[in-house]
């Protein structure tokens, strides 16, 4: 076997010499006699005692003015079986019997050790069947000579082997075939030796026209003749496709398919679940972490689900599983081959940036802590996320993405990527971190486990995240090409956040993680909703289904406008999709959709009524009449039904929606219309001006009091009397008496206090509130007068001829009672009467003695005033200046 280039090769017709001896050495060359029978051809394969060192060769593929063809598989096979043999004049040869003895009774224990280690690896590979004995065998191991390796065969003119003598001398393993490194067992070039001069015992040729010294450049035929694809070659891998120098340890890819091309494919090695590489259970070639630097090798296995495991390095590596593609593992570049006839079902990749192929068989590639990138094939694969960010492509069939704790890439950063999901097709497996509730595209809720996805389109990604503490902030991200629609199919290991929408028919809409299900409300699951595809929550944003009813031939649907309060109902076939539209975007007022309410058994549009609503005439004293209709208010033309709705922002006014302020009354304008609001707990007004199609447009008033002059001006548009003070407009006032300083004036249904000769004063109060005329019947104020502190107001029960003397402060609100209730005849009232300049008990007399001061007596009578009009009295509405908008 040859490792270096200054050997000369030595051919003759009978003997073919493939190596070096003593006389070689001694510079002349044997040259055996010519002629010889044709069934007695031995063959010596020389040794090569002079390995390369890593590097020592460069790649030559264009040989002077001639380029090296790189051959397949099979051209390097075929070379191997016939080709070989051919450039030297001799017959293709094999053992007739796929049984095949050997005796290695010659060897030491170490050197028995490597044969047959290398026997077993020739056998994993082909239907040959070794078997060693201590007698006379079809191939006898010696080890005489010095630095020898040599392989001597003999066959018959029908290519029937007859014997074979592999000799490599104790020395060539001691010294490594001249590496002097040290190495003596499986990673050592003795081993390889031994594998290649059994090579040559089962008829093997050398990989191209060469027999003893030979170098790339001017010997090798293919370009890739080289020991990457064939352990019978000369020349190290370096010499090609910037391959590492490494000694290989098994048969390489061409060997393999020409010992099976001779003998048959081994169909029985390792045929269970077999893991070569890191914890391997497949034998010490197998196990990577008996070697270093990494080993090159090529894998064969006849069945099982089997994985290649280079999780102990942490260099980047190429891993491909593809048959018959090189991996570049531990840091050498293609030493890692897998036989064109092996399927590898999975991948383990170690610390580095890897980069993971899978073949087109299905695949499980395990990333590490790099970041790395998974590449599916034609089949179903199952790509497992590491540490890093990783890039994942599924390729062809249905393909899984996993996920686990700790191999999930943070919100905030460089997210794991699937470049090539498919809804519907693929899958994300999340199972292991526990059970997720899928949001769909809603965003999250405040609760543990969830999921939800959106679509950003500046990056041209959608993004998968995880809220697992339940903060509301996602906890980890993943990322997929384009805009993906993700629904709870995708997903394996997350649940469906069920929200029935309505279920008053036979038929519940429901939603479930990101569709909607037309089910029976009995029980049991509908169809999904589809327009085509699956319809996806807010994928149709602002519009939302909002009911559904099973008819004769499928389901009515209504879907409802959330911003413009607008519906539009579909007709589906008995399988939810989509066949029609029963009405195109129509008002929530409209008695088209008002109509279909019917159908759904429910209020659509939210006016209190399923149907067509009763109308009820607010007011109708003017050109317009202001109707309720349902939840709504209409603006009629007096005498008919025709008119707009109130809307404020484009949307219908709803009764009660801005309690306690109600409309009261309602007039067409020139622009318009005006519309009068009252709050019925403060009683105050405030009114709008609306365009033609009754839309609140202005304030015309902000919120005023039921006796203001701005009020009571309008109410001549409005034609009523909004206030309740008996006048429409500004009310005429009456004076009541004017005995003294104070004039004391009926204005409408309120009292003023007036200065006298001027119409300037406050209102008479209780509580805050005007006293309303005829509030405290029969209680009547009779007569006022200022004091230094307020006013004095005298008040009469007409039934009962009794008297009752307020005191209230400057702007006319009660403080205190100064009497009770007292009789006409009184001394109590009659020392009031010279206060309020008149006789009030009209018995002729104003008053009965002269006062001292204006200082009045306390009230003693228990029938106080209080008791039976106070409650009257605050029924006055309390003003709060709220605004409707």
């Amino acid at each position: 076997m040859r490792k270096g280039y200054w050997l000369s090769d030595d051919l003759g017709t009978v003997h073919l010499f493939d190596g070096w001896d003593d006389s070689v050495l001694a510079g002349a060359p044997s040259t055996p006699a010519m002629g010889a029978a044709a069934d007695s051809n031995p063959l010596q394969d020389g040794g090569d005692p002079y390995p390369l060192a890593a590097g020592s060769t460069s790649t030559v593929v264009n040989s002077g003015t001639s380029v090296k063809p790189v051959a397949t598989i099979s051209q390097l096979a075929n070379y191997l079986v016939s080709g070989f043999w051919a450039y030297n004049n001799a017959l293709p040869h094999h053992w007739g019997s796929n049984t095949i003895t050997y005796n290695i009774n010659g060897l030491n224990s170490a050197e028995q050790a490597l044969a047959r280690s290398a026997l077993a690896a020739w056998h994993d590979v082909a239907n040959v069947n070794f078997v060693e004995t201590t007698g006379s065998a079809n191939i006898t191991f010696v080890h005489t000579g010095t630095m020898t390796a040599v392989t001597n065969a003999s066959w018959t003119g029908a290519g029937i082997m007859t014997s074979a003598t592999v000799d490599i001398s104790s020395d060539w393993i001691t010294n490594d075939g001249g590496a002097r490194d040290g190495k003596t067992g499986l990673d050592s070039y003795g081993y390889q030796t031994y594998i290649h001069e059994i090579g040559h015992a089962l008829g093997l040729g050398h990989q191209g026209p060469y027999n003893g010294s030979a170098t790339y450049s001017a010997n090798a035929t293919y370009a890739n003749d080289t020991w990457q694809y064939s352990i019978m070659s000369y020349f190290a891998e370096d010499n090609y496709s910037g391959s590492s120098y490494r000694y290989v340890i098994t048969p390489q890819m061409a060997d393999i398919y020409a010992v099976g091309r001779i003998y048959g494919a081994a169909t029985a090695t390792r045929t269970d679940n077999t893991v070569y590489g890191f914890s391997s259970n497949a034998g010490g070639v197998y196990d990577f972490s008996n070697f270093n630097p990494t080993p090159a090798l090529t894998i064969y296995d006849s069945g099982g689900v089997d994985t290649l495991d280079c999780s102990g390095y942490g260099v980047a590596q190429t891993i491909d599983l593809h048959p018959g593609a090189f991996s570049s593992v531990g840091g050498l570049v293609h030493n890692i081959g897998i036989a064109t006839n092996t399927i590898i079902e999975g991948a383990i990749g170690g610390s580095g940036n890897d980069t993971m192929i899978a073949n087109d068989f299905g695949c499980t590639l395990i990333a590490g802590a790099g970041n790395d990138t998974l590449i599916g094939g034609a089949g179903a694969d199952r790509l497992v996320a590491g540490s890093g960010a990783d890039n994942m492509t599924g390729g062809g069939a249905a393909d899984t993405f996993v996920f686990a704790a700790g191999d999930l890439t943070a919100p905030g950063g460089t997210h794991d990527l699937i470049k090539d999901f498919v809804s519907g097709v693929d899958l994300i497996d999340l199972s292991s971190l526990g059970s997720f509730n899928f949001l769909g595209s809603s965003a999250f809720g405040h609760s543990a486990d969830e999921l939800d996805y959106s679509y950003n389109g500046a990056l041209g990604v959608t993004t998968l995240q995880g809220d697992i503490n339940g903060d509301g902030i996602a906890d980890f991200a993943i990322d997929f090409t384009g805009n993906i629609a993700l629904s709870l199919t995708d997903l394996v290991g997350a649940v469906a956040v069920t929200t029935v929408i309505e279920s008053t028919g036979t038929t519940s809409l429901t939603q479930v993680g990101s569709n909607y299900f037309l089910n029976p409300t009995a029980g049991g699951t509908g169809p999904s909703l589809k327009y085509g595809s699956l319809v996806v929550a807010g994928a149709a944003a602002p519009w939302i289904p909002v009911a559904a009813e099973q008819t004769a031939s499928g389901y009515d649907v209504a879907w409802k406008n959330t911003t413009s309060d607008q519906f539009s109902i579909w007709t589906t076939d008995s399988n939810g999709n989509f066949t029609s539209y029963l009405t195109g975007a129509v008002s929530g007022s409209s008695t088209t959709l008002e109509n279909l309410e019917n159908t759904f058994h429910q209020d659509l549009n939210g006016d209190g009524t399923i149907g067509v609503p009763v109308s009820v005439a607010l007011e109708s004293a003017g050109s317009t009449t202001l109707t309720q209709v349902g939840n709504s208010y209409a603006l009629y033309a007096s005498g008919t039904t025709s008119g707009p709705t109130l809307k404020y922002g484009g949307s219908l006014v709803v009764a009660g929606a801005a309690a306690p302020w109600i409309p009261v009354a309602a007039d067409q304008t020139a622009s318009g219309y005006d519309v009068a609001w009252k709050n019925t707990t403060s009683g105050e007004f405030s009114i709008w001006s609306t365009d033609s199609n009754g839309n609140f447009t202005s304030y015309l008033t902000g919120a005023v009091s039921g006796s203001s002059t701005t009020l009571e001006n309008l109410e001549g548009t409005f034609h009523q009397d909004l206030n309740g003070d008996g006048t429409i407009g500004i009310p005429v006032p009456v004076t009541l008496e004017s005995a003294g300083s104070t004039t004391f004036t009926q204005v409408g249904n309120s009292y003023a206090l007036y200065a006298s000769g001027t119409t300037s004063g406050p209102t008479l109060k209780f509580g805050g509130s005007p006293v309303v005329a005829g509030a405290a019947t029969p209680w009547t104020p009779v007569a006022a007068e200022q004091t230094a502190t307020g006013y004095d107001v005298a008040w009469k029960n007409t039934t009962s001829d009794q008297f009752s003397i307020w005191a209230t402060d400057s702007n006319g609100n009660f403080t205190s009672y100064l009497t009770g209730a007292v009789s006409g005849s009184s001394a109590t009232l009659k020392s009031y009467e010279a206060i309020f300049h008149q006789d009030l008990n009209g018995d002729g007399t104003t008053g009965a003695q002269t006062l001292a001061s204006a200082a009045a007596p306390a009230a003693t009578s228990s029938d106080d005033l209080a008791s039976a009009t106070s409650a009257d009295l605050l029924a006055a509405l309390h003003l709060d200046h709220w605004h409707l908008v």
